[in-house]
């Protein structure tokens, strides 16, 4: 019998990026963090949502209020196409099965 291998390295974590559903988009409300946007956007990880924050590096409209970084749901919506898929019910013009 052999003895067992031991690694006295750490393994490196394995990630791997999170797919977004429009209804969990829509389900943040009004506004989400600045770096879940950049990652539901542009498909990247955290780091490097950090970084596209930190240097503008984004077409999103971002209010950083101290260091928090902020964007409005609409604007992703906007962004992936997804605005226009579900007005509102009360939206004049626009017909609604009875």
């Amino acid at each position: 019998m052999q003895p067992a291998e031991h690694h006295s390295r750490r393994s490196k974590k394995i990630t791997t990026k999170r797919t977004y559903t429009e209804q969990e988009i829509r389900a943040y409300g009004v506004r989400m963090n600045g770096r879940t946007a950049i990652q539901i956007v542009y498909d990247v990880g955290r780091t490097r949502a950090y970084q596209m924050l930190q240097t503008s590096d984004h077409d999103l409209p971002v209010l950083k209020r101290g260091n928090k970084y902020i964007v409005a749901t609409s604007a992703v919506l906007r962004i992936l196409g997804l605005d226009n898929e579900h007005p509102a019910k009360d939206t004049p013009g626009t017909d609604h099965p009875a």
